[in-house]
């Protein structure tokens, strides 16, 4: 009995700790949404500025629209790095038994 007892309380004690990262990793991914989402912006804004740069004919570097371009595709597959752990954090946070069973 007392090592049901035991087994019990572990795994309440498990899965407790199991919420709160869940909720942490949530209320983390929220910030760090808003982050990249800014971070898009910057990236965008960026590129603007040097493809019109390139067609005022300030530069002739097509490279530099290039990789302006490059860092907007980079900061774009970080927010979805980003959305696809927040949703993870989200699932676990709302099911938090099927995060620990399986």
């Amino acid at each position: 009995m007392a090592q049901t007892q035991l087994t019990y309380t572990d795994a309440r004690s498990k899965l407790a700790l199991g919420v709160r990262q869940a909720r942490d990793a949530s209320a983390s991914g929220e910030q760090e949404l808003t982050l990249t989402t800014e971070q898009i912006l910057q990236a965008k804004r960026a590129a603007e500025l040097s493809e019109m740069r390139l067609n005022e004919g300030l530069t002739n570097s097509f490279t530099e629209v290039l990789m302006a371009k490059k860092f907007v595709a980079g900061a774009q597959a970080n927010y979805l790095s980003v959305l696809r752990d927040f949703d993870k954090a989200q699932f676990a946070a709302d099911d938090p038994v099927r995060d620990e069973v399986g």
